[in-house]
């Protein structure tokens, strides 16, 4: 039992300090492959349609239709999962997503014996978002509804995210800034988990590009990321990302985060094949507490 308390508190957090709670934090994480990835170094640059939870400023400078599903796995049958969709229409872009965070299999037992059941703990946001550009600049919002259940205990609440993203240089740089999850949950009693907001401003940025030699000449792309990010319980932190894009195809991706954290590593890989894209990320702990591993795929209509 002190095993899967242990996880449950871990389960969700950033893990920047010990001060950050709550089983919301999945709210603050990396959304997909990609930016788990880069160090978690996404408001400026995440690619996809996931770049609706990561600022909602960012659909503005797409085009197109774009779907995009995720599912990551840890110890313990904890898995954080989601899903987004994005479109242009009337005036603007729209954005729909759903994720879902939670740990299974833990038994419920008040005294020795027979498990009472299992201890359901489970949390779900479901996002609306919109995004237009205005003198060049994208801006955005997005509203979330919040629900969590934790055995018998259960809480609803509402947060939103605004946001800001720019691509100057010829689109060879993007910046970005985004207020996110300010809001709160609602509850019977004091039980509720906190809303983790979040402010934080970014870069994503083509340093140089070169080709090599193969069976024909093959291009390489570096870039590069790098998010300050100012928790409203916690201390602020870093996070940067460095990609290698192979021939436009492939991207290996790298990240690192500063601060109080059993997670400063990361890395994975993308893959394009026409409009679809593929893509696996690794996460490990330096706690014990095992490695994340998160796959996700996409298409563009």
């Amino acid at each position: 039992m002190r095993f899967w308390l242990m996880l449950f508190g871990l389960m969700g957090l950033s893990l920047n300090t010990t001060a950050q709670t709550g089983g919301l934090r999945f709210l603050t994480l990396g959304t997909g492959p990609s930016q788990l990835a880069s160090g978690e170094s996404f408001v400026a640059g995440a690619p996809g349609a996931m770049r609706l939870f990561a600022n909602p400023a960012l659909n503005a400078l797409a085009y197109g239709s774009e779907l995009d599903i995720s599912h990551g796995y840890w110890i313990g049958e904890a898995t954080n999962s989601a899903v987004a969709f994005t479109a242009s229409g009337a005036g603007g872009r729209f954005g729909l997503g759903v994720r879902a965070s939670g740990v299974g299999g833990i038994e419920a037992r008040q005294t020795p014996g027979p498990a009472a059941g299992d201890l359901v703990v489970d949390y779900l946001a479901l996002t609306a978002g919109y995004a237009r550009t205005l003198a060049g600049i994208g801006v955005g919002v997005n509203a979330h509804y919040l629900f969590e259940q934790v055995a018998d205990r259960r809480a609803t609440g509402l947060a939103l995210d605004a946001g800001l993203a720019a691509a100057v240089l010829d689109g060879r740089l993007r910046l970005g800034a985004a207020l996110r999850n300010s809001g709160s949950m609602d509850a019977d009693g004091a039980q509720a988990s906190p809303v983790p907001s979040e402010l934080r401003f970014g870069a994503d940025a083509d340093l140089f590009s070169f080709t090599v030699a193969g069976s024909g000449e093959i291009p390489l792309l570096v870039g590069i990321s790098g998010d300050f990010i100012s928790p409203n319980d916690a201390s602020a932190y870093t996070a940067m990302g460095l990609r290698l894009s192979v021939a436009d195809v492939i991207d290996l991706r790298g990240g690192w985060q500063s601060g109080d954290t059993v997670r400063p590593l990361s890395g994975g890989i993308d893959i394009r094949y026409g409009r679809w894209r593929f893509g696996y990320a690794v996460v490990p702990f330096e706690s014990g507490f095992g490695t994340t591993h998160t796959l996700g795929a996409g298409i563009r209509f």
